[in-house]
């Protein structure tokens, strides 16, 4: 698949929570799925391209800084290939991909921080039916992210998470999950992805 050459992290949890994410939009349906964190558009695409195999009408929104930043990626070798490869405006690239997939119909991106763009929707009453919340991995942000991302999320719709196992240190990805939803709602996918439907 088109994804597999692009640069990221993308691991096998996201992808069978973006297979469940189709699997469950019915054919006769309008569906909007929020992705928080992208990068060059790896899973954004994957999932873009199952949605484009699927011929279900579903809309992917895709919301990243696309921007390298100060602080970020922390890897300087990785950095420094970045910055010489794309510069440090990513969304150029993440379009690219967009328009090589032709999925100009289905994926729209959103280049501002996850607080920016869940204030945004909440401003604008926008509704989602399955939430990725992937972006920053602090405390502070999964927990903003989750808060405000249930304000958005439809009712019985579904939110799900990355680095659950792997936020370090303290667990703090496990921390604001464990503080927002009840133990008994959370399950995990692959050991990878938290998820639960609401």
């Amino acid at each position: 698949m088109y994804y597999e050459n692009i640069f990221g992290w993308f691991n096998n949890g996201q992808k069978k929570t973006y297979d469940l994410f189709v699997a469950l939009c019915k054919d006769d349906k309008e569906y909007n799925i929020l992705e928080i964190g992208c990068f060059l558009g790896k899973s954004s695409m994957y999932l873009a391209e199952k949605i484009k195999e699927s011929n279900k009408n579903i809309t992917l929104h895709c919301v990243d800084y696309f921007h390298i930043r100060d602080n970020w990626p922390k890897n300087k070798q990785q950095k420094k290939e970045l910055l010489d490869k794309y510069g440090e405006d990513l969304l150029p690239q993440f379009n690219e991909h967009i328009s090589n997939l032709d999925v100009k119909n289905i994926v729209i991106p959103y280049k501002m921080s996850s607080d920016e763009a869940l204030n945004y929707f909440i401003e604008l009453n926008k509704k989602f039916d399955f939430i990725f919340i992937d972006g920053g991995h602090d405390y502070e942000i999964v927990n903003n992210d989750i808060i405000k991302s249930l304000q958005v999320l439809k009712e019985r719709g579904t939110i799900a998470g990355d680095d659950y196992f792997t936020s370090r240190p303290n667990e703090q990805v496990q921390k604001a999950v464990h503080e927002n939803f009840d133990d008994k709602k959370i399950t995990f996918i692959n050991n990878e992805s938290w998820i639960v439907k609401t």
